[in-house]
């Protein structure tokens, strides 16, 4: 080590800390400040004469001023945990490139990794707030080459279930609709949160006119939540006075369970009310009936401008059926996820194959439709 940090020094003018930052991974027990500045003696060298060319003169100088503009900034946010980290720039990365040439492969840490290090004790220190690497609630991203820290606070994840109770909104917003399923929930939840941002990730979907009966799963994300600790039960109640759309089961979550949710293929029970352009007959329950087995669907013409135009195979589990006027029918159906029901009652003009249309051999219209249950996926 000692002919490297010879070498190191005929060349480049560095501080204690960034000497001994060379080394750190192959001697312990000592902080690079310290490890630099017995490196010097031993070398019977003169002490850094100006700023450092490599960290700029981060090091020589107190970092507690970095500290201080984190925590100005911090003080605005309500967090548990943070993590710290910084851009160097590119003048710190070529530099540190050209001094390895004259050290083994993994001798030396990264002038980031120590400022990090650093600054993260210090504000761990002051703020009493906890570290945690892998999912904080705020990054703490000091720009060394601008002398500003920035904060990137992580979105807030609620997870739940909700029940659309009526036919006259859509699942998220829409410029068309001055509402939706979203926005309801969102509402006090950006409030309590002061949140910029909302999105909800749900677990598939039902159309405008289709209400939801049996409970969905959700994720609402939330976009730089200055507040992350809320009061989900009264949130809950607040949410449930609208009489549009009622949730339970408000949890923190993680980004993780947005995948899982959108991955899960949960069956679902329907019930449709379906006119017939003639009188059912009794021999139709048997017609019925024997629609149960797989459904192949093109992808309907009425989201095809939106969707992939593919064709997909769904099993259509169980049927049964209760007559409610003479033309009119209320049809109860399980069916696994995927399944388009309207298409499944009138054919789309043969792009879904067997239909009811098909079965019972006239025209069919839906009236209304309804999901009533979500089974749980697995």
């Amino acid at each position: 080590m000692k002919d490297e940090a010879r070498n190191i020094l005929a060349r480049y003018r560095l501080c204690d800390s960034c000497l001994g930052r060379q080394f750190a991974g192959r001697s312990t027990g000592q902080t690079n400040r310290q490890r630099g500045a017995a490196l010097r003696r031993l070398l019977q060298a003169p002490p850094c004469q100006g700023t450092c060319q490599l960290c700029g003169g981060i090091f020589q100088a107190d970092l507690e001023h970095w500290s201080r503009m984190a925590i100005r900034q911090l003080c605005r946010v309500k967090y548990a945990t943070f993590v710290v980290g910084s851009r160097p720039g590119p003048r710190v990365t070529d530099l540190e490139e050209r001094i390895a040439q004259y050290l083994p492969p993994g001798s030396a840490e990264p002038l980031k990794s120590e400022f990090n290090r650093e600054v993260g004790k210090l504000l761990w220190r002051r703020t009493c707030r906890r570290v945690d690497w892998k999912q904080p609630d705020v990054l703490v991203l000091f720009d060394l080459v601008r002398g500003c820290v920035a904060l990137e606070i992580t979105p807030l994840f609620i997870f739940g279930r909700y029940r659309k109770l009526v036919r006259t909104i859509p699942q998220t917003r829409w410029r068309r609709f001055r509402s939706s399923v979203e926005q309801i929930i969102a509402a006090p939840l950006m409030r309590a949160s002061r949140g910029t941002a909302h999105a909800l990730h749900g677990a598939g979907r039902e159309d405008i006119d289709v209400r939801c009966l049996g409970w969905r799963p959700f994720v609402l994300e939330i976009s730089r939540p200055m507040r992350r600790q809320l009061h989900l039960a009264r949130i809950e109640r607040i949410i449930n006075r609208s009489r549009r759309v009622k949730v339970h089961g408000l949890q923190p979550t993680t980004r993780d369970r947005v995948a899982a949710v959108k991955a899960d293929r949960h069956d679902k029970t329907y019930r449709v009310r379906v006119r017939l352009d003639r009188p059912f007959r009794t021999e139709d329950v048997d017609c019925l009936q024997s629609l149960a087995g797989v459904i192949r669907q093109e992808t309907p013409m009425r989201v095809v401008h939106r969707r992939t135009d593919m064709a997909r195979q769904r099993t259509l589990k169980r049927i049964a059926c209760r007559q409610v006027a003479a033309d009119t029918l209320d049809i109860d159906l399980t069916a696994e996820a995927g399944l388009y029901i309207k298409e499944l009652v009138t054919g789309d003009d043969g792009r879904t194959r067997p239909s009811l249309a098909d079965v019972l051999g006239c025209k069919t219209e839906v009236l209304t439709l309804d999901v009533l249950r979500i089974h749980r996926a697995g």
